[in-house]
């Protein structure tokens, strides 16, 4: 499976994206990253054609990243010809877990994702995900 963090440029670099992005690796799915405030996420998602769209948000920053995600979702509809599967995690997942209600939220990870993650992108690359 294809995995596209998509995350925006922060003082701090995203080590829970590392870490999984790393595990992720061990495991044989393919992993990217997109930093919208500077690169051109649309070219990224051409280039790389992401199964899942993974975000690790906030809360405040929650409700940019639903928004970025319905017009990715869109996007990629029009002109990849799918809708990548999209996952949140992170303190507002954990914390407000009713987000998984959103519109354009398929899942979400509240806690550690590593395991969790894992057995997803198997689930769906197996498509065992109804």
């Amino acid at each position: 499976m294809k995995v596209l963090f998509v995350l925006e440029d922060y003082i701090i670099d995203p080590l829970g994206i590392a870490y999984l992005s790393s595990y992720l690796k061990q495991y044989g799915h393919e992993v990217d990253l997109v930093n919208f405030d500077v690169e051109d996420v649309y070219d990224k998602l051409s280039q790389f054609r992401p199964d899942v769209l993974a975000y690790s948000i906030t809360t405040g920053r929650h409700v940019k990243f639903r928004q970025l995600n319905l017009k990715l979702r869109e996007w990629s509809q029009a002109n990849l010809g799918y809708v990548p599967f999209s996952l949140f995690g992170g303190p507002h997942c954990t914390f407000y877990p009713q987000f998984v209600h959103e519109d354009g939220v398929d899942a979400i990870c509240q806690g550690e994702g590593f395991v969790g993650f894992k057995m997803l992108l198997n689930t769906l690359e197996e498509g065992d995900l109804q």
